[in-house]
């Protein structure tokens, strides 16, 4: 493991635009499990609300709202649980750090909505572009246990393993859009 965490730290060092790409979508190393979260929470919301045939600003304005939300409770989550822990009463400081911390919930989310913003602005009628933030959404989840396990400098099998993890949770984000609007 520690070897792992070595690599992992040193290759989040990266060079050039790729690797501070890298770091700006995945975030920083307190909490990068945020932008799972954000890419699954984006791409779920596009893929309910764009079977739901929603125009395309009121589709982005729901997937704003939703992500917002989350973001908030998921920092209340962690602030409440860290006040019953630490026998701490509520501080706003102390929420805003947590805030801060999940923020990479809110930065997992932007390459979807860059998809679908691309997608509209190049002519995609408003359930295309939806749709493309969707599949990007998928991709990502893909990519991110790719960098991740290319990052740690894993062996083949676990690369596999974790990209295939990855791209079974773009599969369920896709098949939700056929669930809710065979």
């Amino acid at each position: 493991m520690g070897e792992h965490r070595e690599g992992l730290t040193a290759s989040r060092q990266g060079r050039g635009t790729a690797g501070a790409a890298l770091r700006l979508w995945l975030g920083p190393e307190t909490n990068p499990a945020g932008t799972v979260y954000g890419t699954i929470t984006i791409g779920g919301v596009l893929a309910a609300e764009g079977s739901r045939g929603l125009t395309l600003p009121r589709t982005i304005i729901a997937a704003l709202l939703i992500l917002v939300l989350y973001w908030f409770v998921h920092a209340w989550s962690d602030d409440t649980g860290n006040r019953i822990e630490q026998g701490r009463p509520f501080s706003v400081g102390e929420f805003g750090t947590e805030l801060g911390r999940n923020w990479t919930i809110v930065r997992g989310s932007t390459v979807p909505l860059i998809a679908v913003v691309i997608a509209a602005l190049a002519g995609a009628p408003d359930q295309r572009a939806i749709w493309a933030g969707t599949l990007v959404a998928a991709a990502s989840l893909v990519a991110i246990e790719l960098v991740t396990a290319l990052r740690m400098r894993l062996g083949a099998a676990q690369i596999l393993l974790q990209t295939a993890v990855g791209a079974g949770f773009g599969i369920a984000l896709i098949a939700m859009r056929y669930v809710l609007h065979p």
